[in-house]
This record gives C-alpha cells, sequence and structure tokens, in this order.
C-alpha cells in the first residue's frame, strides 16, 4: 500500500484513510486530485512506435517466409 505524509503535521499513513490519525486534517480531497492521471503524450506515441516495429519486424518474417516457400 502507498504510503502518504500528511502536510499539516508530516505523519505517515496508508493512502486509504480520509482523514490524518494524528491532527485530523482531512485528506481524501486531496488524494482525489492526486489520483488524476497526468496526460503524457509521448507515452502514446512510444506505444504507437513500439507496436510498428513489431509490425515490421512479424512483415520481415513472413516476407522470408514466403520467399523461401517461392523457392522450394
Amino acid at each position: 500500500m502507498k504510503r502518504v505524509k500528511c502536510p499539516r503535521c508530516g505523519w505517515e499513513m496508508e493512502g486509504t484513510v480520509p482523514v490524518c490519525p494524528n491532527c485530523g486534517y482531512p485528506l481524501r480531497e486531496e488524494f482525489q486530485v492526486s489520483r488524476v492521471p497526468l496526460y503524457d503524450p509521448y507515452s502514446k506515441l512510444e506505444e504507437i512506435l513500439r507496436r510498428l516495429r513489431d509490425l515490421e519486424r512479424r512483415v520481415a518474417e513472413l516476407e522470408a517466409r514466403l520467399n523461401r516457400v517461392k523457392y522450394v
């Protein structure tokens, strides 16, 4: 489980508690904001490039297999 620190008193606790057990500071709203994933356009591009490389490799394998079949 992820451990978080209270912004008011610095107490460390699990990330599932709604309030700090030490000072009573409400944490739930802060966790909701921090759970919003940041959009990273480069991660999507990297995934597309990885798939493209895999497809190019697969096409090369199939072309090599086809050339072997032609000459047999």
